[in-house]
């Protein structure tokens, strides 16, 4: 008598459901960076944020390029980093 394996249906939502939370989180990550990038002391308008994509060397560039932009990369790694030592510690 021929007999089918059963499918690995409780492997496949597994997967399924780590793949949308690892989706969200990573939405979440990008939405972050950009509220860190746009919200600061000096507000900038939409105008001046093409500007300061257009030209770097311009003020809200230099605002966006100089300030803001490596700080908010400098939190998601140290933020990361912080995270993969919590992990590393619980074993």
């Amino acid at each position: 008598m021929f007999r089918v394996p059963p499918l690995p249906f409780g492997k496949i939502l597994r997967y399924n459901a780590s793949m949308r939370l690892l989706t969200f989180l990573g939405a979440l990550l990008v939405v972050a960076l950009a509220l860190s990038i746009a919200l600061g002391e000096t507000s900038l308008s939409a105008d001046q944020f093409w500007q300061a994509f257009a030209y770097s060397a311009s003020a809200p560039g230099e605002i966006l390029w100089e300030i803001r932009a490596p700080r908010a990369v400098a939190a998601a790694l140290v933020g990361g980093a912080l995270g993969l030592a919590g992990a590393v510690m619980q074993g």
